[in-house]
């Protein structure tokens, strides 16, 4: 309950650290408070200047795969490969946007 205290008092210091609320998502994700790792990652998706690393997206496709929500976890993949594309300037055949394409078949797939 402490270390929770401390994580939500800085996160409201520094709202605007993506990197610290990416951290704090991190936090949240490893004790399998799932909602609240999954707002976190968005807060830090939507903070990130671009062009966004993909990591907080990641989190939150894991764990929605994770819940059993492959919808959403496809959903997530589709905003990596939306920044990839368009913040990173990668091609279809970047080994980049590939891999997630093929992550985002897998989880619809079920395999």
């Amino acid at each position: 309950a402490e270390a929770d205290a401390i994580i939500e008092k800085a996160a409201k210091e520094f709202c605007m650290d993506d990197a610290f609320i990416f951290e704090a998502a991190q936090y949240y994700a490893k004790k399998a408070e799932y909602e609240k790792a999954i707002s976190y990652y968005k807060q830090s998706w939507e903070t990130s200047q671009r062009p966004r690393f993909t990591d907080p997206m990641h989190g939150i496709a894991l764990i929605y795969e994770i819940m059993g929500d492959k919808e959403k976890a496809a959903e997530a993949y589709d905003s990596i490969i939306t920044a990839l594309k368009e913040e990173w300037g990668y091609a279809d055949d970047d080994i980049a946007v590939v891999d997630a394409t093929n992550e985002k078949a897998r989880i619809i797939s079920g395999i």
